[in-house]
């Protein structure tokens, strides 16, 4: 087993302990001592030296984006010697135990802004949001969102799949049962939970294990380190009606559980799809990446102008590198994995999108496609917090207790256990019908449009017309809730106290935003637009279940740990509509953008087929979260591996195996 100092450089163990020191006056440790080793100059073989290198060789397979999709396939394409494969990422790289920022998941979002770490979006002001320009986080490193994200690690429930292939019209290729096998080839899993949450078995479920998968490269286990707080909020849930799960792993993702996550049980840092499918693969002669590369333009073979149904064929891409521009063959296919708001600026600046778009901004349409860049789904966050009681201890002693900070960080160091490994300990993904009133119900319900209107694409339309389902059946997730077992998301933490932050996540908003081009120039963001609260269903939505979380908190055995509602306090905010003002003025993105180059036949302005590839292109595909059609009930990243997964396969041409 290698040793913590060497899973994490000393410059990186100084910048975490630092982190903290401040605080609490915390002197070094003293294994943190001493310069910062040096860096290869070169890196790894698979790393190319030059793009003009890059661009000189010729390559089978090209790869835009080496983020969470991208690195999966080029692993799994790579696995044949003869086969050639080129990824281009506009980032980093920065090797595994180099950034503590990105290797303890403790301290997810410390990147968030870093513009050597994030491209730094933002989206247009948002009318829904009292004119708030939401900032839009997206990875810039290799290994894109795998290296920032939180590392929960779910599966879906079986209906949302089941969905993708049959009211969305992919066919069987995409169910439940079809995609389970990927997930299975993603995961290497050490189980089961250390944590039996209230309610539950006492035993673990014999099904949870056989779900996961053994022999893959991406690490998935569970915490090792319980603060207070989460098992009295899942006994308060209990009480309100709210079941406990021992296995949402084989479709049913309902009920409060402890998830998964993607970290390395023997290091204690983030498994990502750097380190499980790039950094063992660095060494192969027939791998090769650019980093600094960001791609401009998928260039096409002419088309012989009499035969106009002919589909377009790609043959090359056109990339900027150092402020030079350079072009890189492809002699089969290209893929498209830069990502929801990349990846459609990517092909309309290609030529594939709205005709009256791309007429606009001087760009010739090769296929017109109205649906690329359409469909913006993200999901949304509310979040309040108490003030907890003195011998309650939460995350927040890594904050106000010397003592208990020194003996985490020295825990790490000689184990890669404790607080410095911590991910959420319980979420809930929660029917409505399991904790609202009859009439807050049939309020939301009021508010669900009609599939008919004109107003509605194709795609919307059987989406509303799903969602309406889903709705009146009552059995799939719509509300997530979860435990923070500390203070400063919701409000600016005093010292010497702890918190409790309870959180709800919004897992179907009905509104629909966008993401297309601003202008011609390749290098230029595109606008983007999530529409969030642009439907008075996801306003009430926020209103009801964010009061609801007062609700729980107020719930024995929670409420015996905590002092007072610290924010948004109850004197502030009780009725209604001041709860739908307080989401307005307080909610945050998860981040879990998806949708804008969606799986879905042409006829619901879809834009990739069930093989990935573009519409009416011969050798296009894209592979990556642009594709998912509709949100689902859980977290998104074992579900961009297993779609890579996937992906891999049917490039391929192999069926999957029983795995």
């Amino acid at each position: 087993m290698p040793s913590r100092t060497a899973v994490l450089s000393t410059a990186a163990l100084v910048a975490l302990a630092a982190y903290y020191a401040p605080t609490l006056d915390l002197p070094l440790p003293a294994f943190l001592s001493g310069a910062p080793p040096a860096q290869e100059s070169e890196g790894p073989r698979a790393l190319a030296r030059s793009a003009a290198a890059f661009a000189a060789q010729p390559f089978d397979y090209l790869i835009v984006g080496g983020g969470t999709a991208g690195l999966v396939i080029a692993a799994r394409l790579s696995e044949d010697a003869r086969t050639r494969v080129g990824v281009l990422e506009a980032g980093a790289y920065v090797p595994p135990g180099a950034d503590a920022r990105l290797d303890l998941v403790i301290n997810y979002g410390q990147v968030f802004g870093d513009p050597t770490r994030d491209w730094c979006m933002a989206s247009v002001p948002q009318a829904g949001l009292r004119g708030r320009v939401v900032q839009e986080t997206v990875a810039r490193v290799l290994g894109g969102s795998s290296m920032i994200s939180d590392v929960l690690w779910q599966r879906p429930s079986r209906e949302e799949f089941d969905a993708w292939g049959a009211e969305l019209g992919s066919g069987p290729g995409w169910s439940w049962d079809a995609l389970a096998p990927y997930y299975r080839k993603a995961e290497h899993w050490t189980g089961p939970p250390a944590l039996t949450l209230p309610g539950g078995r006492a035993d673990p479920d014999p099904a949870l294990g056989a779900a996961f998968g053994r022999a893959g490269p991406v690490q998935v286990g569970y915490n090792n380190f319980y603060p207070g707080l989460i098992a009295e909020s899942v006994a308060a849930g209990n009480a309100l009606g709210i079941r406990t799960s021992g296995n949402p792993e084989t479709g049913n993702a309902t009920g409060f559980f402890t998830p998964a996550r993607a970290v390395d049980p023997r290091t204690g840092t983030r498994s990502s799809a750097l380190t499980a499918y790039f950094e063992p693969n660095v060494n192969r002669t027939n791998l090769v990446v650019l980093t600094g590369a960001e791609a401009t333009k998928v260039l096409f073979r002419p088309r012989d102008e009499s035969d106009k149904k002919a589909p377009r064929v790609a043959e090359a891409v056109e990339f900027v590198s150092e402020g030079k521009t350079y072009t890189v063959h492809a002699k089969k296919e290209v893929i498209i994995s830069a990502g929801t708001f990349k990846t459609p600026q990517l092909l309309e600046l290609s030529g594939i999108g709205d005709r009256s778009l791309l007429k606009g901004f001087g760009i010739e349409t090769l296929v017109d496609l109205p649906g690329v860049g359409e469909n913006l789904l993200d999901q949304t966050y509310t979040l309040i917090d108490y003030v907890a009681k003195k011998d309650v201890k939460t995350l927040d002693e890594m904050r106000i207790n010397a003592t208990f900070a020194e003996e985490q960080i020295a825990l790490f160091a000689s184990t890669g256990t404790g607080l410095l490994t911590y991910d959420t300990a319980m979420t809930g993904s929660i029917p409505l019908q399991a904790f609202l009133s009859k009439e807050e119900v049939a309020t939301l319900s009021a508010l669900i449009p009609s599939p008919v209107s004109s107003d509605f694409s194709p795609l919307q339309a059987v989406q509303y017309q799903l969602l309406r389902k889903w709705f009146d059946e009552g059995e799939l997730g719509w509300a997530e809730f979860l435990m923070l077992s500390a203070g400063g998301a919701a409000s600016t933490p005093s010292p010497d106290t702890s918190y409790a932050t309870p959180i709800v996540f919004h897992l179907h908003p009905l509104a629909r935003g966008s993401v297309h081009i601003n202008s011609s120039d390749p290098l230029s963001p595109p606008v983007i637009d999530p529409n969030y609260f642009g439907h008075k269903f996801d306003v009430a939505f926020h209103a009801l279940t964010t009061a609801w979380l007062r609700k729980w908190m107020h719930t024995h055995p929670i409420s015996e740990l905590l002092v007072k509602e610290n924010a948004p306090g109850e004197d502030a905010v009780n009725t209604f509509d001041e709860w739908a003002e307080y989401a307005r003025s307080n909610a945050i993105s998860t981040f879990h953008p998806i949708g804008t180059a969606a799986l879905a036949p042409e006829y619901l302005r879809g834009v990739v087929a069930p093989d990935f590839k573009v519409h009416r292109t011969a050798n296009l595909r894209v592979v990556d979260a642009s594709v998912i059609p509709l949100t689902f009930s859980v977290a998104p990243l074992a579900t961009v591996f297993a779609i890579a997964e996937k992906a891999a396969d049917v490039i391929k041409g192999v069926a999957p195996a029983a795995l």
